[in-house]
């Protein structure tokens, strides 16, 4: 089935993913998540205006069908007491609002993890 899929607040338009009534949440968030490059853990599914919380659950138990449409929000997944979030804190609070800062946490975060992975593997 075709599910339509638009991101809340966000510019872009909707995109459309094939999937069946079979597949999970988690495998539904992890296709939307490689489409809109995000972690899976970090969005959240709503369906008629309803969260999609059960991961393990499939899509026809919430009753979504052909044609259905899916919102997809972005919960920056940022641990505001970590290490990260504290160093950014002190070092841009006068130059940088504070609802901005989980976003250049978590873009921290992902170029980290990256950086880690391309780089100090393969010493």
């Amino acid at each position: 089935m075709k599910l339509y899929v638009k991101r809340v607040n966000a510019k872009g338009g909707v995109f459309t993913i094939t999937v069946d009534s079979k597949d999970t949440v988690a495998s539904l968030k992890g296709r939307i998540g490689g489409v809109l490059d995000l972690f899976p853990d970090a969005i959240r599914l709503l369906y008629q205006g309803h969260p999609l919380t059960n991961t393990e659950a499939s899509l026809g138990s919430y009753g979504i069908k052909d044609s259905s449409r899916i919102s997809v929000i972005h919960v920056p997944s940022i641990d505001t007491n970590s290490i990260v979030s504290k160093v950014l804190s002190s070092f841009l609070l006068d130059r940088c609002p504070a609802n901005n800062l989980s976003a250049i946490a978590e873009r921290y975060q992902i170029v980290s993890n990256l950086y880690r992975i391309c780089c100090i593997n393969k010493r």
